[in-house]
């Protein structure tokens, strides 16, 4: 599942890369129509800002899923040495 959420990050920094490169260019061509690439450079900044949300969004849920892995693996932990203590007790005759 953190492969998909790397995958996913890495198209979203892709996209990114993108969408700056399109507002490069609009303003590059904003001497030819100024209105129209106006809207056109806001509709890509609009754009941008909603794939970086995307971005932070999918960092802070691999953040979050790498944080129930650690816990799962405590909790595992735990049990594992719970489950030795009780078979000990059990040898022993208690």
């Amino acid at each position: 599942m953190l492969e998909d959420e790397a995958h996913q990050k890495e198209k979203l920094e892709e996209e990114i890369a993108v969408l700056k490169n399109q507002l490069l260019q609009l303003s590059i061509e904003a001497d030819e129509g100024p209105v129209s690439v106006a809207e056109e450079i806001a509709e890509v900044n609009q754009l941008l800002q909603n794939e970086i949300h995307l971005r932070k969004a999918a960092e802070e849920e691999a953040n979050n899923l790498k944080s129930q892995l650690v816990q799962l693996k405590k909790s595992e932990d735990y049990f594992s040495r719970r489950q030795k203590m009780v078979i000990n007790l059990k040898y022993i005759g208690l």
